[in-house]
């Protein structure tokens, strides 16, 4: 993709010229003008009257106001902008083709298949602008006729596919999720402008909410608003990054409407004191399930977690954890039921292992994990969605990392996006 521009240089010549300009990953491609000098116009000379000498009565000059002939005009010159044979042209850049001691009659911007791209000629015929954006990968040539006849042609070509930036947002085009979902975009390609991207991504919401970003890395960010998403509402993110320099020469390729819903109120609360999981709908406690929490050696977090995704079963193995046979808090793998994740890092909320089920609402025996009864995982597993959340309190353990998952909530508003 295409680099922001640099000052234009132009050449004189009687004949188009310019310079091929190639374009790598990593670097900015010029942007430059070329002027045309046309051969076969003529030149214009402005004859001078000089006084004579007068006496008394005669009417001569003031001193010092002698006169002094015009230089010729010249022949008519021509730019274009972009320059011929430029490369990687962003194509949100106009072609305008200029004129000097001359008047245009015709240009024509045509890509390789012959499609034109609008535009006008000024009033004063010494300028033409097009008035709508071109492709992406694609060479055009702009020709052009003068009022006295001659003509003359330049072509370039766009950014191509290599220098193009894409982006992918979560909760997915049309989703339904829980009021404790973030909005979450990865990029294609590294952000160095970060600034200008945020300003070409705005996100609004039915119920009014103004939220902020914040950037997990240079390829990933978050969006939330100060308070969960009002319940019930519609939110839209409008990409507008066609054009975008997001630096490096990378350039957005694309413009779109994504839209997404947002549910009821659904979470449920869990402490540590008690160890009991408390469910909500709309503020209203309508279940409670005994649970089970982190041991101290693999102790939980406290924090919001929003349900990251749901599988009716989870094969859990502990050597992903470092645990090898033998080890004290060594398990057998196996499969685990109705499970809703809640970490990146194997953290979920799902059925206990039988030989533990002793243990819920008396002891902390998981490996961090929210362990309920097959009634109380399955539960949350038919009613809660995505974008839902459990609210785990009182362990003392602080809060998870904001790349462990949607941790968002868990920054506070003073320091989200700064």
């Amino acid at each position: 993709m295409v680099s922001s521009t640099s000052p234009h240089s132009t050449t004189e010549d009687s004949t188009a010229s310019s310079s091929p300009s190639g374009a790598s990953r990593g670097s900015r491609v010029a942007r430059r003008s070329v002027l045309l000098g046309l051969t076969g116009a003529p030149a214009a000379f402005l004859a001078a009257c000089s006084g004579g000498q007068g006496g008394a009565e005669g009417g001569s000059s003031p001193k010092g106001s002698a006169k002094t002939s015009p230089k010729p005009a010249g022949p008519p010159r021509v730019t274009v902008e972009p320059a011929a044979q430029t490369q990687q042209v962003n194509p949100v850049q106009p072609v305008i083709v200029r004129v000097s001691n001359g008047a245009l009659s015709a240009v024509t911007v045509k890509d390789a298949a012959g499609k034109e791209v609008k535009g006008r000629i000024a009033e004063d015929k010494a300028s033409f602008k097009t008035s709508s954006r071109l492709e992406f990968d694609s060479r055009y040539t702009v020709s052009y006729t003068l009022a006295g006849g001659q003509t003359g042609t330049a072509e370039f070509s766009t950014t191509t596919p290599p220098m193009q930036m894409d982006a992918y947002a979560y909760p997915g085009k049309g989703a339904t999720v829980g009021i404790a979902q973030p909005v979450e975009i990865t990029f294609s390609e590294p952000i160095l402008n970060k600034k200008a991207v945020e300003k070409a991504i705005e996100i609004e919401s039915t119920s009014g909410q103004k939220g902020r970003f914040y950037w997990l890395s240079d390829t990933k960010a978050r969006y939330r608003p100060e308070k969960f998403w009002a319940p019930n509402s519609t939110v839209t993110i409008k990409f507008r990054m066609f054009g975008v320099d997001v630096g490096n020469g990378m350039i957005g390729n694309f413009d779109a409407d994504h839209v997404f819903h947002v549910h009821n109120d659904r979470h449920a609360v869990v402490s540590d004191k008690d160890l009991m999981l408390r469910c909500y709908i709309d503020g209203k406690l309508v279940k409670t399930f005994p649970t089970t929490l982190g041991n101290p050696r693999w102790p939980s977090a406290d924090g919001i977690f929003p349900i990251m995704d749901q599988q009716q079963r989870v094969w859990m193995n502990a050597s992903t954890i470092g645990l090898k046979k033998g080890d004290q808090d060594y398990y057998d793998s196996n499969y685990y039921y109705w499970a809703s994740r809640l970490t990146s890092t194997g953290i979920y909320v799902h059925q206990v292992a039988e030989s533990l089920r002793t243990a819920l609402g008396r002891d902390r025996v998981s490996h961090g994990c929210v362990s309920l009864p097959e009634e109380g995982a399955k539960w949350i597993f038919d009613n809660f969605d995505p974008g839902d959340y459990i609210e785990v309190r009182d362990t003392g353990n602080g809060t998870a990392s904001m790349d462990k998952g949607f941790m968002d909530w868990n920054v506070p508003w003073s320091e989200y996006g700064t």
